[in-house]
Protein backbone atom coordinates (compact mmCIF):
# COMPACT_ATOMS: atom_id res chain seq x y z
CA UNK A 1 0.00 0.00 0.00
CA UNK A 2 1.83 3.13 -0.69
CA UNK A 3 0.06 6.78 -1.04
CA UNK A 4 1.51 9.57 -3.39
CA UNK A 5 1.33 13.38 -2.61
CA UNK A 6 3.00 15.99 -4.13
CA UNK A 7 6.07 16.27 -1.94
CA UNK A 8 5.25 13.02 0.04
CA UNK A 9 5.14 9.09 -0.19
CA UNK A 10 3.16 7.27 2.30
CA UNK A 11 4.16 3.56 2.18
CA UNK A 12 4.24 0.53 4.23
CA UNK A 13 7.16 -0.14 6.74
CA UNK A 14 9.82 -2.04 6.56
CA UNK A 15 12.06 -3.42 9.13
CA UNK A 16 15.04 -0.87 8.56
CA UNK A 17 12.72 2.14 9.29
CA UNK A 18 13.30 1.63 13.45
CA UNK A 19 16.52 3.45 12.41
CA UNK A 20 15.14 6.43 11.12
CA UNK A 21 12.24 6.70 13.78
CA UNK A 22 14.73 6.17 16.53
CA UNK A 23 16.88 8.97 15.59
CA UNK A 24 14.15 11.45 15.46
CA UNK A 25 12.63 10.10 18.53
CA UNK A 26 15.77 10.62 20.20
CA UNK A 27 15.98 14.51 19.34
CA UNK A 28 14.57 16.67 22.67
CA UNK A 29 12.90 18.49 20.48
CA UNK A 30 10.48 15.80 19.77
CA UNK A 31 11.10 13.62 23.12
CA UNK A 32 10.00 16.42 25.05
CA UNK A 33 6.09 15.78 24.22
CA UNK A 34 6.65 12.48 25.43
CA UNK A 35 8.60 12.00 28.45
CA UNK A 36 7.06 8.77 29.31
CA UNK A 37 8.33 7.37 26.03
CA UNK A 38 11.23 5.06 26.26
CA UNK A 39 13.50 5.98 23.58
CA UNK A 40 16.03 3.02 23.08
CA UNK A 41 16.14 1.36 20.08
CA UNK A 42 15.16 -1.80 21.01
CA UNK A 43 11.36 -0.49 21.84
CA UNK A 44 11.46 1.65 18.61
CA UNK A 45 12.74 -1.38 16.70
CA UNK A 46 9.61 -3.44 18.10
CA UNK A 47 7.22 -0.77 17.41
CA UNK A 48 8.14 -1.26 13.99
CA UNK A 49 8.19 -4.83 14.18
CA UNK A 50 4.36 -4.23 15.10
CA UNK A 51 3.55 -2.18 12.21
CA UNK A 52 5.38 -4.55 9.16
CA UNK A 53 3.45 -7.44 11.53
CA UNK A 54 -0.16 -6.00 10.95
CA UNK A 55 0.43 -5.35 7.49
CA UNK A 56 -0.85 -8.89 7.32
CA UNK A 57 -3.60 -8.63 9.33
CA UNK A 58 -6.96 -10.08 8.30
CA UNK A 59 -9.02 -8.12 8.90
CA UNK A 60 -6.70 -5.42 8.55
CA UNK A 61 -7.71 -2.41 10.82
CA UNK A 62 -4.43 -0.24 11.09
CA UNK A 63 -2.55 1.24 8.34
CA UNK A 64 0.34 2.62 10.09
CA UNK A 65 2.69 3.89 6.86
CA UNK A 66 6.19 5.84 6.86
CA UNK A 67 6.12 9.17 5.38
CA UNK A 68 9.36 9.94 3.28
CA UNK A 69 10.08 13.05 1.92
CA UNK A 70 10.03 12.37 -2.08
CA UNK A 71 12.85 14.78 -2.94
CA UNK A 72 15.30 13.62 -0.39
CA UNK A 73 13.99 9.85 -0.26
CA UNK A 74 14.19 10.45 3.46
CA UNK A 75 11.84 8.74 5.81
CA UNK A 76 10.55 11.62 8.01
CA UNK A 77 7.96 10.16 9.66
CA UNK A 78 4.76 8.07 9.95
CA UNK A 79 1.28 8.30 10.02
CA UNK A 80 -1.86 6.27 10.48
CA UNK A 81 -5.46 5.44 10.12
CA UNK A 82 -6.95 2.63 12.88
CA UNK A 83 -10.62 1.46 12.75
CA UNK A 84 -11.91 1.76 15.77
CA UNK A 85 -15.63 -0.09 15.37
CA UNK A 86 -16.67 -1.68 11.94
CA UNK A 87 -19.70 -0.83 12.76
CA UNK A 88 -20.23 2.19 13.30
CA UNK A 89 -17.53 3.61 10.54
CA UNK A 90 -15.48 4.63 13.32
CA UNK A 91 -11.28 5.52 13.23
CA UNK A 92 -8.84 7.57 13.96
CA UNK A 93 -5.54 8.88 12.88
CA UNK A 94 -2.39 10.15 14.23
CA UNK A 95 0.78 11.51 12.90
CA UNK A 96 4.21 12.24 14.24
CA UNK A 97 8.00 13.95 12.20
CA UNK A 98 10.70 14.60 12.79
CA UNK A 99 11.46 17.77 14.08
CA UNK A 100 13.82 18.83 11.34
CA UNK A 101 10.48 18.65 9.36
CA UNK A 102 8.08 20.58 11.17
CA UNK A 103 6.73 23.64 10.12
CA UNK A 104 7.06 22.77 6.37
CA UNK A 105 3.25 21.58 6.08
CA UNK A 106 4.05 17.89 5.84
CA UNK A 107 1.87 16.88 8.64
CA UNK A 108 -0.97 18.44 7.19
CA UNK A 109 -0.54 17.11 3.76
CA UNK A 110 0.35 13.63 5.42
CA UNK A 111 -2.97 13.91 7.49
CA UNK A 112 -4.84 15.06 4.78
CA UNK A 113 -4.07 12.06 2.27
CA UNK A 114 -4.61 9.33 4.98
CA UNK A 115 -8.14 11.01 5.45
CA UNK A 116 -8.54 10.79 1.96
CA UNK A 117 -7.22 6.82 1.89
CA UNK A 118 -10.37 6.55 5.35
CA UNK A 119 -13.06 7.78 3.30
CA UNK A 120 -12.65 6.40 -0.25
CA UNK A 121 -10.94 3.23 0.53
CA UNK A 122 -11.54 1.80 2.96
CA UNK A 123 -15.29 0.26 3.50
Amino acid sequence: MQIETERLTLREFVPHDWQAMAHYWADPRYARFYPERDNAGAFVRVLVDRFVAAQGDDPRLAWQLAIVERASGTMIGNCGIRINDTAVREANIGYELNPAFWGLGYATEAAASILRFGFQDLQ
